[in-house]
């Protein structure tokens, strides 16, 4: 088993109207447990950004405490460009309004 994800990108691979790969929204390989819902929550919002065509940069990640705390490296893996505060533990919601 390899925890590395390959960096092979098919030459064919649809891309949306800014010319990116539904493979540049995904993140790192989830290492949460089989059958949570997580992956799945995910999945959807890497499909819906690519979909409608949302620019990585433009969503704001925020996470809880927990196993959820992780899932914010599993999609949209652009580097955060600006400065990122260390939030609060548990008020990552009231912090970002």
């Amino acid at each position: 088993m390899t925890y590395i994800k390959p960096a092979f990108r098919h030459p064919k691979a649809p891309v949306n109207d800014l010319g990116w790969t539904r493979q540049d929204y995904e993140g790192g390989l989830s290492t949460l447990c089989a059958g949570c819902g997580h992956d799945s929550i995910s999945a959807a919002i890497v499909d819906a950004c690519f979909q409608l065509n949302i620019e990585p940069h433009r969503v704001a990640k925020l996470s809880g405490i927990g196993c959820s705390s992780k899932t914010p490296a599993y999609f949209l893996s652009i580097p955060c460009m600006a400065a990122c505060p260390p939030w609060p533990r548990g008020r990552t919601s009231p912090t970002a309004t």
